[in-house]
């Protein structure tokens, strides 16, 4: 939040509030040590490519839809996800499938409900933090809305292919 946003091709500077993020991650619930299966924990640090937080978050909704608490677990992190689905975490995973929405799809599922203009007005101008969203969303030009939506549609497709069943089934097909 304190790095001075880059102005290379954007139209409006962002402008980030601190106070307001501050205040959505004071109201979140904290994860108890108690709500994290040890196991899982120790299990997911030793593959490579799931760093702490990620086994911790991993763990932590494992450990919830264990005990029937619907959780989806929210990620921009493809590697980690595609390290995931590896016969050594199939205990672990097995209470997550279907239940991980990656970055893409929360995007065309925001597209679905905001309208394209909306989330392109508001992905755009930071699209560089996510090399991924810079090429769908247009490095040089705003892509067209049918070249973002199927350019979402392909990376889910194709992180579906590499993740087996983890990820919520949005969009069908």
């Amino acid at each position: 939040f304190k790095r001075e946003p880059q102005q290379k091709r954007k139209r409006n500077p962002v402008k980030y509030n601190l106070e307001d993020a501050l205040f959505v991650v004071e109201a979140c619930d904290k994860i108890s040590i108690n709500n994290i299966n040890q196991e899982y924990f120790i299990q997911l640090q030793k593959i490579e490519g799931i760093d702490i937080g990620e086994a911790i978050l991993i763990s932590y909704v494992s450990y919830l839809n264990k005990q029937n608490n619907l959780s989806y677990l929210l990620t921009g992190d493809k590697r980690c996800l595609k390290n995931l689905n590896v016969p050594e975490t199939n205990q672990i995973t097995g209470y997550l499938q279907g239940k991980i929405w990656c970055l893409e799809q929360l995007i065309l599922k925001d597209i679905e409900i905001y309208g394209f203009q909306c989330i392109q007005e508001k992905i755009y101008p930071v699209c560089d933090c996510d090399t991924n969203l810079k090429f769908i969303f247009g490095y040089s030009r705003e892509s067209a809305e049918q070249e973002v939506r199927e350019a979402l549609k392909t990376e889910i497709r194709e992180l579906r292919k590499e993740t087996g069943n983890l990820l919520y089934p949005y969009p069908p097909g």
